[in-house]
C-alpha cells in the first residue's frame, strides 16, 4: 500500500481548518476535539505497554489532537499563544534547573 502523500501551505491547513469549524460549529468540534483526547490517552497506554501497532496508533491520535485543537484555537480568542509562550519558559527554567542538579551531583 502506497501513501500518497502531498505537502499543504499553512494558507491551505488553516482554510481547512475554519472551514471545519464553520462547516460543523464550534460545540460540535469541541465534543470532537474531546473525544479525539479520550482516543489519545488509550493510545498513550497502549504504547506505554508496547502494544503491536501501538506506534502508529500513537502518531495518528496526537494528529486528530493537534488538528482539533488547531480547529479550536482558530475559531476562538482564547489567548492560547500568550500561555503556550509562559509554558514554555517555564519548562525551558525548569530543564535549566533540572540539568544544573544533575551537573552539580
Amino acid at each position: 500500500k502506497q501513501l500518497n502523500i502531498t505537502i499543504m501551505t499553512r494558507d491551505e491547513e488553516r482554510q481547512i481548518l475554519k472551514d471545519a469549524v464553520e462547516t460543523f460549529g464550534i460545540k460540535n468540534q469541541l465534543d470532537m476535539l474531546q473525544e479525539e483526547c479520550a482516543e489519545l490517552i488509550v493510545a498513550i497506554s497502549h504504547y506505554k505497554r508496547d502494544r503491536l501497532g501501538s506506534t502508529i496508533n500513537l502518531s495518528e491520535e496526537i494528529a486528530d489532537v493537534h488538528i482539533m485543537m488547531n480547529q479550536i484555537i482558530l475559531a476562538t480568542s482564547l489567548g492560547v499563544e500568550f500561555f503556550k509562550e509562559q509554558k514554555l519558559q517555564r519548562l525551558k527554567e525548569r530543564i535549566m534547573k533540572y540539568k544544573n542538579q544533575s551537573s552539580t551531583e
